[in-house]
């Protein structure tokens, strides 16, 4: 059996319960916006302030998500298994290797998918809407490496967690 920091533990567990969160949350847009996908310029250029405001909620929960696995749960797990990686890449390279994440790239690629759709980089409507479909679509990734996590933190190291 595997014995942990207290502190390490409570602080992982913690983060753990943010990011199960942020996935509900996630899910819930998703699933309402089902409907809405593919999306294109010109319909993107016609939706009305409520849906609109469904698009933001896409753009903020993914971005969200990522930002406290990423800053903080990763980190989190780093610690609570006793190593110390400050720089983010390899931070994202121990997590690849613990079949977490796909690959480092991959999650590079979709935080620069998110910093262009959540910080109105693209003016054109058609460009947009394709940035938002993208996210759209993979916002499942996200799920599915906090997914990959909790069956990693059951199996491997043991720990039970709510969710």
């Amino acid at each position: 059996m595997i014995t942990f920091d207290p502190t390490y533990l409570a602080q992982f567990q913690e983060n753990f319960r943010l990011c199960q969160t942020a996935v509900d949350n996630l899910v819930f847009t998703r699933n309402g916006l089902q409907d809405f996908f593919p999306l294109t310029g010109e319909r993107l250029s016609q939706v009305s302030p409520e849906s609109l405001e469904r698009l933001d909620a896409l753009t903020g929960r993914f971005s969200r998500l990522q930002d406290l696995m990423g800053e903080r749960l990763f980190r989190s797990l780093m610690f609570l298994e006793g190593e110390s990686r400050p720089r983010f890449l390899d931070v994202l390279n121990l997590m690849e290797s613990r079949g977490i994440v796909v690959s480092s790239q991959q999650w590079m690629e979709l935080r620069n998918m998110r910093n262009e759709a959540s910080h109105g980089y693209l003016e054109d409507p058609s460009q947009l809407a394709m940035v938002l479909t993208t996210l759209f679509n993979r916002s499942g990734d996200l799920i599915e490496s906090f997914s990959n996590l909790k069956r990693y933190v059951r199996e491997v190291l043991k720990i039970a967690m709510n969710g």
